[in-house]
């Protein structure tokens, strides 16, 4: 009786979950009921901090910058050094990138139990990749 009440109590952890985040990506419009719209569907190809990244493209911040600052915030996005790595400074002023994701969070009320703790900083970003 035992392992069936803990099945049960795993399955609606699940449900909850789930439905925490289907209400998140609806109040982000990512998706209605079942229906995607375009940062859903953009959403859907990602494999890493899926939000931020889209939230990065909608925003039209990357539009006019040029490609090697757009690589380098990108590859900062889910960039974790080493122990004992210096990560130097970006050329470029970060801040509006910081500021966007800290806005993702706070002006959008994602529940961080959804995310994990450590997804809400923002990690230290290279600079921007050298032009080959």
């Amino acid at each position: 009786m035992g392992q069936v009440n803990a099945i049960k109590q795993q399955s609606e952890k699940y449900i909850y979950e789930y439905r925490a985040v289907k209400s998140v990506l609806e109040r982000l419009g990512y998706i209605k009921e079942r229906e995607f719209f375009p940062r859903g569907n953009f959403a859907l190809e990602l494999h890493v901090q899926e939000i931020l990244v889209t939230e990065l493209a909608f925003s039209g911040m990357l539009e006019d910058l040029p490609p090697e600052e757009v690589a380098g915030i990108l590859a900062g996005v889910d960039y974790i050094p080493g122990r004992r790595e210096f990560v130097p400074a970006p050329p470029y002023d970060p801040t509006p990138v910081h500021e966007l994701r800290s806005n993702c969070w706070k002006r959008r009320s994602l529940p961080t139990s959804l995310f994990g703790p450590a997804r809400l900083d923002l990690l230290p970003m290279p600079g921007t990749l050298e032009k080959v």
